[in-house]
């Protein structure tokens, strides 16, 4: 009985070292399919399209319905990411901060990615079209071509202009998060995407300039890396303007109130001030890069800022307009 037992016991043992070495395994290759989805952007993009959404809803927020609607812009986004992976695998293997990257190393295969990249977009689209609206659709459907095709597999390797176009897919998540509520492309729409894509410039030529021995090893044509910093500037210094334009044509249609507005346009006229006055140094010195870093920090503030006060934009009117004496 005593053997019968110790092996019995032995049998037990290893059965459960085999169902906690599948568990770990599935696990870890759970974990490497989230890490092809980039969750740092699918988040960002999120808050973005948050902003875009409560602006639109002026306080009156559905929230399971806004669950949904970021679901489904999340999955689309993630499917795009994971697109974006597969197609700079060459590239990655090339950059030090990329080289872990679950593809480049193995851990899962192309046609894995490709499956679950697929699957990702299949169930965004449809939780957009049973749930938000058409326009909602269709603007998920350009920003994944243009972030895909267009930016990914056409210009990226390609043209110096590629930031622009890739900026057309980084703007449209708020803008959906606004039309899932409105149902309509309107100017308000417009320039929400406009003050998103001017956003977008100064902050991917910020992070090519302070990660500039990376962008150099992988060939990929950024404007401050093949025209020179000083180039690069007076760009930056161009769509910041355009950045507060738009902010201030949100205000002129009353689409945000003064109080976002001036915290926004102050927020833009520091970021300006830091493009113009923060660099005069050799491109390859490591005051250069200090500038990018700075300056791409103070685009995130800019960007959070904006997501923040369009988020509560309602609540300003309500504030001045309360009656505090009744």
């Amino acid at each position: 009985m005593d053997i019968q037992s110790s092996a019995s016991q032995r049998a037990d043992g290893s059965l459960i070292a085999v169902h906690k070495s599948l568990i770990q395994r599935v696990t870890e290759y759970a974990k490497a399919l989230i890490s092809l989805m980039k969750m740092g952007i699918v988040i960002g993009n999120v808050v973005a399209a948050t902003g875009g959404f409560f602006l639109a809803s002026a306080g009156q927020i559905n929230f399971i319905y806004y669950l949904i609607t970021m679901l489904g812009i999340s999955l689309v986004i993630a499917s795009g990411c994971v697109f974006n992976n597969i197609i700079d695998t060459d590239i990655d293997c090339l950059m030090q901060r990329t080289q872990d990257r679950v593809l480049v190393t193995g851990q899962v295969s192309k046609s894995v990615a490709l499956a679950w990249s697929m699957l990702l977009l299949f169930a965004g689209f449809n939780i957009l079209a049973w749930f938000t609206n058409t326009i909602t659709l269709l603007l998920g459907a350009f920003g994944w071509l243009m972030y895909v095709v267009m930016y990914t597999l056409l210009s990226k390797r390609q043209s110096v202009h590629s930031t622009l176009v890739g900026s057309f897919s980084g703007s449209t998540p708020p803008v959906m998060g606004y039309t899932a509520v409105t149902g309509q492309f309107d100017l308000t729409a417009l320039l929400i995407f406009l003050a998103f894509c001017a956003w977008q410039i100064p902050h991917t030529y910020a992070i090519a300039v302070f990660r500039s021995d990376d962008y150099r090893q992988s060939n990929i044509p950024l404007l401050p890396l093949v025209k020179g910093y000083r180039i690069a500037k007076n760009q930056m210094l161009f769509y910041t303007a355009l950045y507060v334009l738009a902010i201030f044509g949100l205000f002129v249609i009353d689409s945000i109130h003064a109080v976002t507005f001036f915290c926004l346009t102050a927020m833009g006229i520091y970021w300006l001030v830091r493009i113009h006055n923060a660099y005069d140094a050799d491109e390859t010195s490591e005051q250069a890069r200090a500038w990018g870093r700075e300056l791409f920090f103070i685009s995130i503030m800019a960007v959070s800022l904006m997501s923040l006060l369009f988020s509560i934009n309602f609540v300003w009117s309500w504030l001045f307009e309360f009656n505090w004496l009744s």
